[in-house]
């Protein structure tokens, strides 16, 4: 189970940081929709949470990264 977890997380972060590298793409083609991230690539898009995961789903990725992307640039995070 550990290794489970562990190995989540590793594929989480290489996937956060494949869409950082890839933000300003991301940003042009999907604005305003929720992508959803397995390995190096998206594999459902759209504007409904729900159906993008159900999309993922169905075409074998159960569990991908979901990303939502803004319609506007991201300039300053209040933490």
């Amino acid at each position: 189970m550990a290794s489970e977890v562990a190995a989540t997380k590793e594929s989480c972060a290489a996937e956060l940081d494949w869409v950082e590298a890839n933000r300003e793409t991301i940003a042009a083609r999907y604005a305003g929709e929720f992508i959803a991230v397995d390995g190096h690539a998206i594999v459902a898009h759209g504007r409904d949470l729900h159906a993008v995961m159900s999309s993922a789903r169905d075409t074998g990725h159960p569990r991908p990264l979901i990303v939502a992307v803004p319609t506007e640039p991201i300039t300053r995070l209040h933490v």
